[in-house]
């Protein structure tokens, strides 16, 4: 009996222990240790009236961004609201909205987009779409007259898509952020942050798996060159880089970067640096916005700088950043606005 007693009490404070060990580490993972002093070389605007800027990419050749909007909050409340793709002129004397998707139902509810420029110019937006009942991804020609779409790309391996990076006219990789996304063992992978997502390759007819065991693989980019593929692990706090086969899609792992703060999604810039969103503190509302600017000309030791921080007043739960020129645009998850920052 004293055995018996002493074990339970043994058991029980070994979970004790395990537990505030655990809880230690998901602070400490939240940035809940982090000092956040905000800070930005340059000025910002506020943009207004898109609700969830979730993701953005600008055509570095027209200079117009193509923004990804879905009204969440509106969306938990039971309403049933259309997202939209919204065109944002960076370069223009009066950037304005332009709503590319007017017609659209509440069945589009847009996430992740990429955009895609053949050899001729010709240029094509891919986007994750949530309909009620699955997955998908769309497929617009973008053309003078605006948007039209051009092809609808389902398969069950679409689990639980986030972001996409197109690598030809009817290729691209999408990042399966969990493999559950509900459920117990949904609430297991999203509280002990399992390394359960992966990433798919759809070749033009049909998906396989490009990358297996990844925590929680959020925004995904591919360089410039098409030689290289930058798929964001908000797990793990970093940027995994991989090289590419272009013939066949595989990916090699190369290296990772560590930034150490929940990030989101990634832009490549012409440079070739990669801009990459996050949130500083991941338990503060709203979450300090938080830019970084990954430099990998030192493929050795990639610098990683804190270009942007805010504490949330000015925008919060940063999702995006990309670059034009000395243009900065941040987008959100949250809240009904985005960011037009010019760099000093």
């Amino acid at each position: 009996m004293r055995r018996t007693l002493i074990a339970a009490v043994a058991g029980v404070g070994g979970l004790a222990v395990a537990g505030a060990l655990w809880w230690l580490d998901s602070y400490r993972w939240a940035g809940g240790f982090r000092t956040v002093t905000p800070h930005f070389a340059g000025v910002c605007q506020v943009v207004e009236g898109v609700p969830g800027p979730e993701d953005l990419t600008i055509d570095a050749t027209t200079g117009i961004a193509y923004i990804s909007s879905y009204d969440r909050s509106a969306a938990g409340r039971g309403e049933s609201v259309p997202g939209a793709i919204l065109a944002y002129d960076v370069d223009g004397p009066a950037p304005g909205l332009v709503n590319l998707t007017p017609d659209a139902d509440a069945q589009f509810r847009p996430h992740g987009l990429s955009l895609y420029r053949d050899a001729n110019g010709d240029t094509r937006l891919f986007v994750v779409n949530h309909p009620s009942g699955g997955h998908s991804v769309e497929i617009f020609d973008i053309t003078d007259e605006g948007l039209v779409h051009a092809r609808t790309v389902r398969g069950d391996a679409l689990v639980s898509p986030n972001d996409l990076a197109a690598v030809g006219a009817a290729q691209f990789y999408v990042t399966n952020s969990r493999r559950h996304a509900s459920g117990v063992l949904g609430l297991v992978e999203a509280t002990f942050r399992m390394s359960w997502g992966n990433v798919l390759y759809f070749d033009g007819r049909a998906f396989s798996e490009a990358i297996a065991d990844i925590g929680f693989p959020n925004g995904i980019d591919v360089g410039h060159q098409g030689e290289q593929v930058y798929v964001v692990s908000s797990f793990d706090q970093a940027v995994r880089i991989y090289r590419r086969e272009a013939n066949t899609g595989a990916l090699t792992f190369d290296r990772s970067v560590v930034v150490g703060t929940r990030l989101d999604n990634v832009n490549t810039a012409d440079a070739g640096d990669l801009w990459v969103a996050g949130r500083a503190r991941y338990l503060d509302p709203p979450q300090p916005s938080q830019i970084v600017r990954i430099r990998l000309e030192r493929s050795e030791d990639p610098e990683v700088e804190e270009v942007y921080v805010n504490l949330g007043d000015e925008l919060g739960h940063a999702s995006v950043a990309a670059v034009y020129g000395r243009h900065l645009l941040i987008g959100s998850s949250r809240g009904t606005r985005f960011l037009d920052c010019v760099m000093d």
